[in-house]
């Protein structure tokens, strides 16, 4: 249904809590979409991650917030008058951590490279009819 409202990216977490719990579902959406859509893996997205999610799926797309979470400078606090949302405390600021977002990307950078190395090598074997080698790494992967 997805397909036929041409959406073209569907963020998930795999119908579970984190990403990682989800990759199951996530290579089976994957496969299902057969590039018509792009999926972006969610929720638990972090440097810790990132490298089993690139090693059990085939995304290449991910959504993190790099949440880090920092105690609020308020001085006075009054036990007594809850001012903030429901479940989450008022004393707490979440922020986007600058560095667990670049140390993600160097990750996937370094990934996209290391495939488009691989690609490269493919292509010059097929170029040179060697095409044994090539067949032989798709039949692995």
């Amino acid at each position: 249904e997805a397909i036929s409202l041409d959406i073209q990216t569907i963020l998930t977490s795999g119908q579970a809590p984190d990403c990682l719990h989800g990759v199951d579902l996530l290579n089976k959406l994957h496969q299902a979409a057969d590039g018509r859509i792009h999926l972006l893996a969610g929720a638990g997205v972090s440097a810790k991650t990132v490298p089993a999610l690139l090693e059990k799926t085939p995304l290449t797309q991910f959504h993190m917030s790099g949440k880090t979470i920092r105690n609020s400078e308020m001085v006075y606090r009054n036990p007594e008058v809850f001012m903030g949302i429901p479940g989450m405390s008022e004393y707490e600021i979440w922020q986007t951590d600058p560095d667990a977002v670049a140390a993600v990307r160097t990750m996937l950078d370094r990934a996209a490279d290391e495939e488009a190395s691989v690609n490269a090598q493919e292509c010059e074997l097929l170029c040179k009819g060697d095409t044994g080698h090539a067949a032989q790494r798709n039949a692995d992967h």
